[in-house]
C-alpha cells in the first residue's frame, strides 16, 4: 500500500500539473477537481473508453427509467412494491420514443436527445455537475496494483459538516492508458439517483424549474 496523501479542504489540494507519476497522485488530483466542482478538469483524468462506457450506461439508465416510469408511478400511487430494470446498452428505439424528455437536474434542462448528442467528455462533465453537492474533500490512503495496468485506490469522502469521518472507505479504479494512469469513471461518482428523482417529477413541473446551484 502506497502512503496516504490526504485532502482536508478543497483549497489545500495540490494542482498536480500535467505529470501523473502514480495512481495515488492521479486519484488525489481527480478528487481535488471534484471537491472544487471543476467538472471539466475532473473529466480530463478519466480514461477515454471509460468515458464512452459511462455515457452509454447512463443514457441507457435514463431512457429505461423514462420507459417504465408510468408503471412505477402507478405502483407508488397504489402503495405497491415495484421493480424496474435498466438496460446496459442504450436502445435507439427507446431514445427515439423518449428523446424529448427533459432532465431538470441538468443545467438548462436538456432533453435526452440533446444529451445523447454530446461528446463523452462533455456528457460526463454535465452529469457530474447535475448531481448533489460533492463531499467537501476526499482522503486518499494509497493504492495497490493488480498487474501492470490496473490499480485500486482506497479513499474516504469527507463531509465538512460532520465532526467525525466514520470508517467507511471506497475504492477508485484506475487503468494505465498511453503510459499514464487514468480514472475509470463509475455511476457512484455521479449521483444518478438524484437525476432520476428529477426525471420522475418532469410531468409535475411547470417548465420553470429553477437551478439551485450558483
Amino acid at each position: 500500500m502506497v502512503p496516504s496523501r490526504s485532502l482536508h479542504l478543497p483549497g489545500d489540494a495540490e494542482n498536480g500539473g500535467d505529470e501523473r507519476p502514480d495512481p495515488t497522485d492521479v486519484a488525489t488530483d481527480f478528487f481535488s477537481a471534484l471537491s472544487l466542482q471543476d467538472w471539466e478538469r475532473a473529466v480530463r483524468f478519466a480514461e477515454p473508453l471509460s468515458l464512452a462506457e459511462f455515457r452509454e450506461s447512463q443514457l441507457a439508465l435514463f431512457t429505461s427509467w423514462a420507459e417504465q416510469r408510468d408503471v412505477v408511478r402507478r405502483a407508488r400511487a397504489e402503495q405497491r412494491d415495484f421493480m424496474w430494470g435498466a438496460d446496459d446498452v442504450l436502445s435507439a428505439e427507446q431514445l427515439e420514443r423518449h428523446g424529448d424528455v427533459r432532465l431538470h437536474a441538468f443545467r438548462g434542462a436538456p432533453t435526452l436527445r440533446e444529451l445523447a448528442a454530446l461528446r463523452a467528455e462533455d456528457f460526463a462533465a454535465r452529469q457530474l455537475a447535475a448531481g448533489r453537492n460533492p463531499p467537501s474533500a476526499y482522503r486518499v490512503f494509497g493504492h495497490v496494483l493488480e498487474g501492470d495496468d490496473l490499480a485500486h485506490v482506497l479513499y474516504r469522502p469527507i463531509d465538512g459538516g460532520l465532526h467525525h469521518e466514520g470508517l467507511d472507505v471506497s475504492v477508485l479504479h484506475l487503468r494505465r492508458h498511453d503510459g499514464a494512469w487514468q480514472v475509470l469513471l463509475r455511476q457512484d461518482l455521479a449521483d444518478g439517483t438524484f437525476i432520476l428523482f428529477h426525471l420522475d417529477d418532469l410531468d409535475e413541473t411547470d417548465g420553470s424549474v429553477t437551478d439551485p446551484r450558483p
